[in-house]
């Protein structure tokens, strides 16, 4: 419960608002004894189709018969400039529904997708208890033709790294006011019966987005126009959802008075609310209700992310002979501070601070917004942490059961287990974490620099584009070296490009700290990627030395045949997912010029094989649970090891060689290769090739030759 005192003109009031959905909808107490309906003259404004002549003519009309329509005022959207929009809007939306409140003019909110989460409230119950009548269709909606560029699945933030599309919106914008007797319809049917219980004739309706929601959702301006109701549009609180394109000069300010101005000439009225208020005795030009738009518009919870440059546009849309003051250091504006004449160009990471003023006196409701230049691309490492152990926090290393207190990262898939991806892309090396957790590394002489990419991870975007949750996750990424900040990201949201690491590390240092921290939210939600993690080595011999030593350390023996969740130690028990393995087979002169070739059984479950690089065969378990693959002449280098090399697929269950091991036929003859081949979990293509004259490890090696008939044979396999 939130406990909300109120003083409203001498009125005290406490109201309880039920509050589940974790958002705060401020509650005043609209009292009905306060309403003074009385007669209005509206002056309706539309446009010639073929000319475009503005008409305008008046109507007289009793408030009380006016309602107000408020469609989707969200408290998110996956683009960051549409969101902050809206919240430009507020303060003049709330002073604007306050009047119509004084007016005697019932106030419906209809918030469409997230209409369930104020299930409970008392404004939306009232709303489910109408009596609900059919919706007749009376006139027809002039076809309105949208010529703004942009729509529904837009991004408004111009020519750089654009929003990806999601449905994380759970409420509407917690800063408008969601008055006692307002109520919160959702159906066409719903709205339409409240309006005609209430005795209206005549629909205000404002909202966001113009183009696609207000006009076209299930109780949007089109349905009541349709069922007789007269509609209306302000076209001082609503905005569409177009484009900006700093180049010609278009902004989003240009986008929605466009798309007014096609619903003019479809015959659909405007009205500038405040100049109607203002009539009726309901506006207070003192009061300080506008905001300098800022496209595009990020903020510190939310930046904006660019390189190596950004067009930064400032503009007033109701807001007439100002001067826009702006600060770039995150201090306040005021009338001494720099005069914004042109678009300005940012190259760097700024905090901007923006206010409107008229003879030096403040007329805006300052605001701000975030820009954060990306790093520079980092390499990538010559040792990645997928090949490194890290050390557990010292907590956990006191016994399992503390241990199982801390959320330690998942090897090469994010931490629900799902694929590394981070806006959309699925990378193969990396550890996925859950907010707040950390793992720290040793710190070898040989290591440069710490490079990699951090991210959210965005797998929950394949349900329904993360509805109702997505807006949640945010993350920030630190890395730390001997407890020292040595970088770290600007808070992260999903789908944004994931930030670039390349840290110095200072000669004697021994630890590196990754952590990813929640980012205030402490949500269920705060998953996130550090990918293509690790190190670059210093030049020299002691590089390509080092790089040597990994190629083979970073492999670990594996018995074949049998599954890897039941290898010895347990470390691969419960991992499902891709990995690769390797032997070296050494193939005898006397082979030449005769049929080669590999037989395998029962690999689960899709296996790719590779012959010194090149591919030869693929199967999957329980379709094809028997592979055989000829061997060209040139594939083999008799009387030298060879590279065999199988990529493996599993997707659940156990994975591995489920059958009898594999085995190189040739004639009479036959190399079983049962024993220790070599094994690594990840993907990457470049473990099918091997050099020739290269020298294999000191075990994975086959080469004895026996008589076919003395190897088991897996099922199908003939000589």
């Amino acid at each position: 419960m939130v406990d909300i005192l109120i003083n409203k003109q001498q009125t005290m009031k406490h109201i309880k608002v039920l509050n589940p959905i974790g958002i705060l909808l401020l509650a005043l107490a609209a009292d009905p004894a306060e309403a003074q309906p009385r007669a209005i003259r509206l002056a309706l404004q539309t446009r010639d189709p073929k000319t475009n002549e503005i008409q305008t003519r008046t109507e007289e009309v009793d408030s009380a018969k006016v309602a107000v329509v408020i469609v989707d005022p969200w408290n998110y959207h996956w683009c960051m400039t549409a969101c902050e929009r809206l919240s430009a809007m507020v303060p003049r939306w709330n002073r604007a529904i306050e009047g119509a409140r004084k007016l005697g003019m019932p106030i419906l909110w209809v918030p469409s997708d997230v209409v369930g989460m104020y299930s409970g409230y008392p404004q939306r119950e009232r709303a489910l208890a109408v009596r609900l009548l059919p919706v007749p269709k009376l006139s027809d909606m002039p076809p309105a033709r949208f010529t703004a560029p942009g729509g529904g699945g837009s991004c408004m933030c111009g020519p750089g790294i654009g929003c990806i599309m999601n449905y994380g919106w759970d409420g509407m914008n917690p800063d408008l006011v969601l008055a006692e007797d307002d109520l919160i319809a959702s159906s066409t049917e719903e709205v339409y019966s409240l309006l005609k219980q209430h005795g209206i004739t005549h629909v205000i309706y404002i909202g966001l987005h113009t183009n696609v929601c207000l006009f076209g959702k299930p109780g949007a301006l089109k349905y009541m126009v349709q069922a007789g109701l007269k509609c209306m549009l302000a076209r001082d609180i609503n905005d569409a959802i177009t484009a900006y394109n700093p180049a010609t000069g278009f902004t989003p300010d240009r986008g929605t008075q466009q798309t007014d101005e096609d619903l003019e000439r479809a015959g659909v009225p405007t009205i500038n609310v405040v100049e109607e208020w203002r009539k009726a005795g309901v506006w207070n030009d003192d009061w300080i209700v506008e905001t300098v738009r800022i496209t595009p518009w990020g903020k510190t919870q939310r930046p904006y992310f660019f390189e190596p440059s950004v067009t930064v546009t400032l503009t007033t849309p109701w807001l007439r002979d100002v001067e826009i003051r702006y600060t770039l250091d995150g201090s306040e504006p005021n009338a001494a501070s720099p005069l914004y004449e042109k678009p300005l160009l940012l190259s760097e990471t700024k905090s901007l601070r923006t206010a409107a003023f008229q003879s030096g006196k403040l007329v805006s409701v300052p605001t701000d917004a975030h820009f954060a230049r990306l790093p520079p691309r980092p390499p990538k490492p010559d040792v990645y942490l997928d090949d490194l152990k890290y050390i557990l926090d010292p907590y956990g290393q006191i016994a399992p059961v503390f241990a199982a207190c801390l959320w330690q990262p998942k090897l090469g898939k994010s931490y629900e287990g799902q694929a590394l991806r981070v806006r959309g892309k699925v990378y193969a090396k990396g550890l996925g974490f859950r907010a707040p957790s950390a793992v720290r590394y040793e710190l070898k002489p040989e290591y440069d620099r710490f490079v990699a990419l951090a991210g959210i991870a965005d797998n929950m975007l394949d349900h329904e584009l993360g509805r109702n949750l997505a807006m949640h996750c945010s993350v920030v990424f630190r890395a730390f070296i001997d407890g020292q900040l040595a970088a770290e990201s600007p808070v992260m949201r999903i789908s944004q490009e994931p930030w670039r690491f390349d840290v110095p590390i200072p000669p004697g240092s021994r630890f590196i700290n990754l952590v990813c921290m929640d980012a205030g939210s402490r949500n269920v939600l705060d998953l996130g990627n550090w990918i293509e993690a690790g190190f670059v080595l210093k030049k020299g011999e002691a590089k390509a030395r080092v790089r040597a030593a990994r190629e083979h350390g970073a492999w670990k023996a594996m018995r074949v045949p049998g599954y890897w969740e039941q290898a010895p130690g347990g470390e691969w028990a419960t991992y499902d997912g891709t990995a690769w393995y390797r032997c070296y087979v050494k193939t005898p002169p006397t082979w030449a010029s005769q049929d080669v070739t590999l037989h395998i059984e029962r690999l689960d479950n899709w296996h790719t094989t590779f012959v010194n690089g090149r591919k030869v065969g693929e199967g999957v378990l329980d379709q094809s649970d028997y592979c055989r693959a000829t061997l060209k002449g040139n594939d083999l280098r008799l009387g030298a090891y060879n590279l065999v090399a199988i990529r493996v697929e599993d997707v659940g269950g156990a994975g591995g060689f489920a059958g009898l091991s594999p085995v190189l036929y040739c004639g009479d003859e036959a190399i079983e290769l049962k024993g220790d081949w070599e094994f690594r979990t990840g993907d990457d293509a470049a473990w099918a090739q091997w050099p020739a004259g290269a020298q294999p490890p000191g075990f994975a090696r086959f080469e004895k030759v026996v008589p076919a008939a003395l190897v088991p044979r897996p099922a199908g396999a003939t000589k």
